[in-house]
């Protein structure tokens, strides 16, 4: 009892369990009354306070006995804290194979529908002069398209379907470059607060998505200030862990990043929710729905942890401890640089694509960069043509999701008839397929969906000429 409670024995013994106020007044009041009614308690559950005013899970057994004619009761507490955690993880966790599930279908079919958009947008700005006020148009629809190609991304990443790409990486340098844009973003009532060490430790970390972590928990924090504004603080440090705490991680050097509100705070209640997918206590109409979810996604992915504090109408403190990459140097982003035309070439190309939009648009962008392209719906129809004359193509690319043979099987079939047939897989989103995974196929190039007119020559040349 002292271990689970936090209590010494001095603490315990001689005090009642109302004097020492383990129990919240609901529960020892159906307590009572069940020993009043059946003499007896098997199995009840309760919550169970302890020393800093946890609240633990556990099943009672009691029975009143005499000692020295003195009614007494003899109660038996199995503390299931650590099981109903377990538990309620496994749910959490079904419940984000399923979302993942529905990302990865939406992921594949909205790429293919970005793709048609951005690669036909442009076909159309190339098409125009250099002095066309369409341009600038077209080219804020292809942004658009890139921003949600991004989109896409996160949502795959917070039902962790895609890996995380990290890199060594100072986070202070990341965290002052969100910095300005959020503030930006907030409305004129929210003041950030802002504590950014720059002796931070070096963590392997994807930059997007760490800049994804602070505008979901910034944007929640506006959210619960409501009209009447306040502050956000926002601090990152280093910090060591001494001692490993149950259910924390280990001991070891990390990097906090602590983000702060003055808003309502969240109820008791809500804290072991507010990371499940879709649950929010906003208005429906402004709901950020996979917020949350989407930090806790990301955070697992980094190997770290994220914990809340709150209490009703003292706001909340999200910290998410990021483990210190030993031994690791700090990457720099290179700079960036205009695009060079894209590279050109005038071999032959068998294309395969059962999406006829996209068929028509690659069809198109394989002319204007000077190839000879036959194009193929039917992945059956397109190996009948390979099998008349091996000899006739000099690179195949095809998709991955096809109806009646998918591109991996396709590419496996023309390698039998040609061992040395060079071929591009493309893929919106397939699980389990990536440029690795391609590549130890025999398939000498990979492409995602939507790619834009630079990726698809670039990755032609590669491919021809390596």
């Amino acid at each position: 009892l002292c271990e689970v409670t936090g209590m010494s024995r001095e603490d315990l013994v001689g005090r009642s369990a109302v004097e020492l106020g383990l129990f919240t007044d609901q529960d020892r009041a159906r307590f009572v009354k069940a020993l009043k009614e059946s003499g007896e308690i098997r199995g009840m559950e309760m919550g169970f306070k302890n020393r800093d005013g946890g609240l633990l899970t556990g099943h009672m057994y009691s029975r009143i006995i005499e000692v020295s004619g003195r009614p007494l009761i003899l109660t038996l507490f199995l503390d299931l804290t650590e099981r109903k955690r377990l538990e309620t993880s496994l749910r959490r966790l079904n419940k984000m194979e399923a979302v993942g599930t529905l990302a990865g279908g939406v992921a594949h079919e909205f790429n293919n529908i970005l793709g048609v958009i951005l690669g036909n947008a442009e076909l159309a700005r190339d098409d125009l002069p250099a002095d066309s006020p369409s341009r600038s148009n077209l080219k804020e629809i292809i942004y658009a398209c890139l921003r949600a190609r991004e989109v896409v991304e996160r949502l795959l990443c917070a039902s962790r379907k895609v890996e995380v790409k990290r890199v060594p990486t100072k986070l202070h340098g990341v965290i002052c470059e969100a910095l300005p844009l959020l503030r930006a973003s907030l409305p004129p009532r929210i003041i950030i607060r802002d504590e950014i060490r720059t002796d931070t430790h070096t963590v392997l970390a994807d930059a997007g998505q760490v800049k994804e972590i602070l505008v979901n928990l910034a944007m929640n924090a506006a959210d619960a200030m409501g009209k009447k504004g306040g502050v956000v603080g926002i601090c990152l440090e280093n910090v060591r862990l001494k001692e490993e705490r149950r259910a924390g991680p280990p001991p070891g050097e990390y990097v906090k990043l602590t983000v702060s509100d003055t808003g309502c705070g969240i109820p008791r209640e809500n804290l072991e929710r507010i990371f499940d997918p879709y649950f929010t206590t906003k208005n429906l109409a402004v709901a950020r729905g996979m917020g949350l979810s989407v930090v806790r996604g990301i955070v697992e992915g980094h190997e770290g942890q994220i914990r809340v504090r709150s209490k009703p109408g003292q706001g909340a403190t999200f910290e998410i401890l990021f483990p210190v990459a030993q031994g690791q140097p700090a990457g720099r982003e290179d700079p960036v640089e205009p695009r060079p035309e894209p590279p050109m070439g005038t071999e032959r190309v068998l294309l395969v694509e059962d999406e006829e939009l996209l068929l028509n648009l690659n069809l198109r962008r394989l002319e204007r960069l000077g190839y000879r392209a036959r194009g193929f719906l039917d992945p059956r129809a397109a190996l009948d043509a390979f099998r008349k004359d091996p000899s006739a193509w000099d690179l195949v690319v095809t998709d991955m999701s096809m109806p009646g043979m998918n591109g991996d099987r396709l590419a496996r079939k023309i390698l039998e008839i040609r061992p040395d047939m060079k071929i591009i897989l493309c893929s919106g989103y397939v699980e389990g397929i990536s440029r690795e995974v391609v590549v130890g196929m025999g398939i000498r190039g990979y492409l995602e969906k939507p790619f834009d007119l630079h990726a698809l020559a670039e990755e032609l040349r590669t491919v021809l000429e390596g």
